[in-house]
């Protein structure tokens, strides 16, 4: 979802002031039924790499344990460099987004991405597609993206036969492009449901987006909310700041700017650039340039490339 023309009704610098608390203080994740914070460090020590990324996962949102971006990403690379392609996926999400706290880097994204291919895992072909589709990171390259689209597919077939999550995920996404294979909104829808049954917090999060654009099903925003929510208790940032926008155009529920800024307060200590960004916007439209630089210049470190332009425009760092 793309930001729109902020309401002109706000109560008077409400949103900076939610927003300018997250600068000093810490917001706590989302929770979900999982293992304990102790079940799961008694595993990571005894070298289980699942643990190590759930536990990467829960330091990176605040679940159970205090948020550490740090320890979260040193838990990620060890749980990644024991065969983990979960890890190497969240990690190239991170580096290609600019989010958990590191700054957005293309060609660190695209290596964890290479990692997670060469381990057999689908997503790692699509994403790999996508980068040579559009140029990021390297230069484009269709008849490359293709094959690598076209192994994505081939892959994610055969690991969702098996109830892969992830497999399935990749699927509703191949089916909704309409890349490695005709694109299909029912198929798409399908899968992501498949996949959100069997615990993808990512398809969860797909299927919301369609709910809230009516691909293939009629627009429904509450049923989009309900989705993101979901996405949202398992440490999705996307589906957070999905949320806020949700509250803050009042599209399926009362337009609630203080329940807008918790969302994207939320999305923003997880390290997610885009969110940073937006409060940044937020504070533009109650005229609050020190608050909007404040978000723009943490927005900017995380490498967001549309902050760096903005602080250039008005005096720099």
């Amino acid at each position: 979802m793309k930001p729109k023309n902020y309401p002109s009704k706000i109560p008077p610098s409400l949103l900076c002031l939610i927003a300018a608390a997250a600068l000093s203080s810490c917001a706590t994740g989302p929770t979900a039924s999982r293992p304990s914070a102790d079940q799961l460090i008694a595993a990571e020590d005894a070298g289980d790499a699942k643990a190590m990324y759930q536990l990467g996962i829960d330091y990176q949102h605040g679940a159970g344990v205090p948020l550490d971006l740090a320890k979260a990403r040193q838990l990620l690379e060890k749980s990644a460099r024991a065969g983990n392609t979960k890890a190497m996926d969240h990690l190239g999400d991170m580096y290609r987004d600019g989010s958990g706290g590191v700054v957005r880097d293309d060609a660190a994204a695209l290596r964890w991405y290479h990692r997670e291919a060469a381990a057999g895992a689908p997503w790692g072909f699509a994403a790999l597609a996508d980068a040579y589709e559009n140029g990021r990171g390297v230069p484009k390259d269709p008849a490359l993206a293709k094959k690598y689209y076209t192994r994505a597919y081939a892959a994610a077939s055969y690991r969702a036969q098996s109830g892969d999550p992830e497999a399935m995920d990749t699927l509703g996404f191949l089916y909704r492009s309409g890349s490695g294979a005709p694109k299909d909104y029912a198929k798409a829808m399908q899968w992501y449901r498949k996949a959100a049954d069997a615990g993808s917090i990512a398809a969860m999060h797909n299927l919301g987006h369609f709910y809230e654009q009516g691909w293939g099903v009629p627009k429904d925003y509450r049923k989009a909310m309900d989705w993101y929510l979901r996405a949202a208790d398992g440490g999705n940032p996307g589906a957070m700041r999905n949320i806020g926008y949700l509250y803050e155009y009042g599209q399926g529920v009362p337009k609630d700017y203080a329940k807008a800024a918790s969302w994207f307060e939320k999305a923003a200590a997880t390290g997610n650039a885009l969110a940073m960004k937006h409060l940044g916007e937020l504070c533009l439209k109650e005229k609050d340039v020190a608050g909007a630089k404040a978000w723009y210049r943490k927005a900017a470190a995380a490498g967001n490339p549309d902050a760096r332009k903005w602080l250039a425009a008005h005096g720099g760092k």
